[in-house]
């Protein structure tokens, strides 16, 4: 619903409020509109239309006198004394109304002057209606715009010169046309003969005439030498083929040149080379992207260059056994233990190490030292063995009774012992490979890294696992 905008509110829609409110009662003109009479109003924007639409005679618009008989303008009223029981009204038969039983019929000669004022008037006519709805001024003509509308148009003095002349011979003399204006244009040439030839002849042009000037010959073309001058060349058979080529392409497959056949496209790192200048013991190579340099190439670059691997290269440069990469993980915690009995290994935690080779044809050289500490105490010695082993991403790949491993043998349950052992491996690929360390037990005990066999954490130790890549 329509409503007034609020002060202190409506921030940045006030004016579509306001404008919403004012919609209700006027136009978008400011101009206020009609309430229709089923809403309390006239439906009307005037008096006379108000009155009409509210059924209202032209009584509405007189006065009732304050007292005594009504004037000429106004509304005689019940009490006026002209207004009297013993009148007695003409007599009217209301037959005599229009369509009546026996209408009242009067004779033309019944009203004074009928006919003579009638015969003095133009008959109602919608083109004479239409010239009267004109407005007239000075110099202006009068025209039919349709059937029953008119219009007027500005009549110059050239204008009515023309139109005063009696004649189409008069109005020719004030146009100033000749005898030659009422002749036929097939007095002047016949069945158009001259502009038949006309059409069929070329203007003349300088540069035809030029050419129309030179002698003509086998082999020859035609050149402008000039503005308005020409010449003939000589136009070999070669001339003639690639004259006669539909496109640039067609013309370089007829010299021989096409591109990525016979010649190099154009290229920026190509034109970059190709502005260097060469010299014994230079290389080029890319600044940038389309620039080029050229850099001293020395007999060991030469070396290095031609060799068929990496494994070549290595023996040039003399790196054949160098250590490549060194990965080492060092373990001082004391809570790593092993309780499975050999042959099943457990982890030691944490003693793994990963290394990713740089070579297939490198040798990875593991080296482990780990302190070992035993719960069996004394005995056999059997009994207080500690097996060692390596795991490869989770196999098994070496233990100490088949590949020769350390096996750590404590006499006692409060010692401490170091077991080291070393292994090669050859790469299968250039993964990553995490070596771990794992360990079994000789009967039912407990193995404690970097601590004696009570777990106490005295006599402690660091263990460590080395992974190196040594070149081959």
């Amino acid at each position: 619903m329509a409503r007034l905008p609020v002060p202190g509110s409506d921030d940045g829609t006030w004016g579509d409020i306001l404008n919403e409110y004012l919609l209700v009662e006027h136009n978008s003109d400011g101009t206020q509109k009609t309430v229709p009479i089923a809403q309390g109003g006239t439906g009307a924007t005037d008096t006379t239309t108000a009155r009409t639409n509210l059924g209202l005679g032209t009584a509405s618009t007189k006065d009732i006198p304050a007292a005594g008989n009504a004037s000429a303008t106004e509304v005689v009223k019940g009490d006026d004394t002209r207004l009297t029981d013993s009148r007695t009204p003409a007599t009217h038969a209301s037959t005599h109304a229009s369509a009546g039983s026996d209408p009242v019929t009067l004779a033309q000669s019944q009203v004074t002057n009928l006919t003579t004022d009638l015969s003095n008037k133009q008959p109602l006519d919608t083109d004479l209606t239409a010239i009267a709805g004109l407005t007239s001024a000075a110099d202006k003509g009068i025209q039919f715009t349709g059937s029953g509308t008119a219009a007027t148009f500005d009549l110059t003095t050239a204008g009515k010169a023309l139109l005063d002349d009696a004649s189409a011979s008069a109005q020719r003399t004030t146009l100033g046309l000749g005898t030659a204006a009422q002749s036929a244009i097939g007095d002047f040439d016949a069945a158009g003969a001259a502009a038949a030839a006309q059409a069929a002849s070329q203007p003349l042009d300088t540069d035809l005439t030029a050419i129309a000037g030179l002698t003509s010959a086998a082999d020859k073309g035609i050149q402008f030498t000039g503005s308005g001058t020409a010449a003939t060349f000589d136009l070999t058979t070669a001339g003639k083929a690639l004259l006669d080529d539909a496109s640039a392409s067609a013309q370089r497959t007829t010299l021989g040149l096409a591109i990525g056949t016979d010649v190099q496209a154009q290229d920026a790192e190509l034109a970059a080379i190709a502005g260097l200048t060469s010299a014994a013991d230079k290389l080029p190579y890319f600044t940038g992207s389309g620039t080029a340099a050229v850099t001293t190439f020395t007999a060991a670059g030469r070396a290095l260059i031609d060799d068929a691997d990496a494994t070549a290269q290595r023996v040039t440069l003399n790196l054949a056994g160098s250590i490549l990469q060194v990965q080492t993980t060092v373990v001082t915690a004391k809570t790593a233990t092993v309780t499975s009995v050999y042959p099943t290994y457990s982890n030691w935690t944490s003693l793994a190490v990963t290394i990713t080779p740089k070579y297939t044809t490198s040798t990875i050289l593991v080296t482990v030292n780990l302190y070992v500490g035993n719960s069996r105490g004394a005995g056999a010695a059997s009994d207080n063995f500690t097996y060692t082993g390596l795991k490869a991403n989770g196999t098994l790949i070496a233990v100490n009774a088949e590949n020769s491993l350390g096996t750590i043998y404590t006499t006692k349950w409060d010692m401490c012992i170091l077991g080291s052992f070393s292994y090669l491996i050859s790469p299968a690929s250039v993964s990553a490979q995490t070596y771990q360390v794992a360990g079994a037990v000789a009967s039912a005990s407990t193995s404690y890294l970097n601590q004696r066999g009570v777990g106490d954490g005295v006599y402690p130790g660091v263990s460590t696992i080395t992974a190196m890549e040594i070149a081959a």
